[in-house]
């Protein structure tokens, strides 16, 4: 059997001012997990992925339609804003006759909606390795997948079944990218290299889906392995690698680790030069001496969720941390060197004109600095989250549920304590537009045009019923 793995483009790609490429271009990990994984363990299928975003910033001419009519399964995963684009490959692959699996995180969120589309059979939720190793072999056994742990199917006479989770995987190590089934030397233009140490995250913030999705686990991979990934990457010809935990401090003496791994022994690519390194982290997550072995291995730059300077907003959001960290710790990454990317979230709930003002009063005084790219968001209750299921009872109001929209850079909803919709959105624009310019961040946060908003809700009023 032949298995395609597609990848959705989305119809709103953010896109960097300095060189007009979408910055959602990248090498798409979840695919190389799910193909590397069942390949390694069962024979007799064939597997292709599909670089859709990379053929179309690279101007190659490729056919969806044709790839899939080669196909006897067509896979796919999606967040989202890439389901309105997932649900049109889906749609063609189930014209073509095709067997139709989705996963990620927004099947997993909404299995129901996805199924009664009609056009994807079955739907993996949450990880999806074993599953897709067992709902693959089912199939090209002519066995029975109705029984495989961890999809979502419609069943005759039954409707939607649910079947139980599947258990996770108990070593990371186990997972083997298949890179060779990808270009992977020209995705060095667009990224750093991508990687993962861990799965998961502990923390319960109100606004992160990640944690449900990962059903509240926290799994790591060994230093050999992350090790192992990051000269495979020098190797291709990347220049740096990007650590796409949400944060790899969550555990602070295996972060330590992995630095001073790299700081005793720098990595080189095929140019000769030495790898630079990104990283995502808590606030909370450092301390002089980490931050110290992050500078000598080279991190050029952290990445912060800042999210409010209010201390009650942070304890709503169960951040676990208050503003005097953040001042603290913000100093403390530019003191050691390394630059900061700092994101705060605008129209988050319970946020006060006060709040607002105070908020960009601050991404004013740190963006001004040198070494400091902000990122500016808006609140986007992803649906089926938990921060969409308890929008109104929270006091946030759903003004646009075209999913197309769901990518943090356009206002999907305002929290009514900012006032009456039309009073919301102004306070929300005017503060977006004047602080991007103000600190020049204009190239990572793009013109806001509110015409769509207006133009799918005239009358600004809550929706539910999702659009794609």
């Amino acid at each position: 059997m032949k298995v395609l793995i597609s990848e959705p483009t989305v119809k709103n790609p953010i896109r960097n001012s300095f060189n007009n490429k979408r910055t959602e271009t990248g090498i798409r990990l979840s695919s190389l997990y799910l193909a590397g994984y069942v390949r390694d363990r069962y024979n007799g299928l064939e597997f292709k992925i599909q670089e859709n975003r990379l053929r179309n910033d690279e101007n190659i001419d490729f056919s969806v339609n044709d790839e899939i009519a080669d196909s006897d399964i067509v896979a796919i995963g999606c967040v989202s804003s890439e389901f309105p684009d997932a649900y049109d490959i889906m749609r063609r692959a189930k014209e073509a006759g095709k067997i139709t699996i989705m996963g990620g995180i927004f099947p997993t969120s909404n299995p129901e909606l996805v199924l009664s589309t009609g056009v994807v059979d079955y739907v993996i939720r949450n990880e999806g390795e074993v599953t897709f190793l067992e709902l693959l072999k089912a199939l090209n056994e002519k066995g029975d997948p109705t029984k495989v742990k961890g999809i979502s199917f419609i069943e005759s006479f039954k409707g939607i079944t649910h079947n139980p989770s599947m258990p996770l995987l108990a070593n990371l190590d186990d997972v083997k990218p298949a890179y060779d089934l990808i270009s992977l030397n020209e995705y060095a233009k667009y990224e750093r290299g991508p990687i993962y140490t861990a799965r998961g995250c502990l923390r319960k913030c109100s606004f992160c889906s990640i944690p449900r999705h990962w059903q509240n686990s926290y799994r790591e991979s060994s230093i050999d392995n992350i090790l192992e990934k990051i000269k495979l990457y020098a190797d291709a010809g990347f220049d740096g690698v990007n650590f796409k935990d949400e944060a790899i401090t969550n555990n602070r003496e295996r972060a330590g680790k992995i630095f001073e791994k790299l700081s005793g022994n720098r990595v080189r690519n095929s140019n000769g030069d030495d790898l630079i390194y990104k990283i995502k982290s808590r606030i909370d997550g450092f301390d002089s001496e980490l931050l110290g072995l992050m500078r000598k291995a080279g991190v050029e730059v952290i990445q912060v969720g800042i999210e409010s300077t209010s201390d009650e907003k942070l304890r709503l959001m169960q951040k676990e941390i208050d503003f005097n960290q953040i001042r603290r710790q913000t100093n403390a990454i530019l003191d050691s060197g390394i630059k900061l990317n700092v994101i705060l979230i605008l129209g988050y709930e319970g946020q006060t004109a006060g709040d607002l003002k105070r908020d960009m009063d601050f991404a004013y005084e740190l963006g001004s600095k040198p070494n400091v790219v902000t990122y500016l968001t808006f609140n986007s209750p992803h649906p089926g989250s938990n921060l969409w299921l308890s929008a109104p009872r929270n006091g946030l109001q759903i003004l646009s549920t075209d999913l197309n929209n769901y990518n943090h850079k356009r206002i999907v909803a305002i929290p009514t304590s900012l006032g009456d919709p039309v009073t919301a959105i102004g306070l929300l624009k005017n503060a977006y537009m004047t602080t991007r310019k103000e600190i020049g961040m204009e190239c990572h946060n793009p013109e806001l045009d509110l015409g769509y908003l207006f133009k799918e809700n005239p009358d600004l009023k809550h929706k539910k019923s999702l659009i794609f």
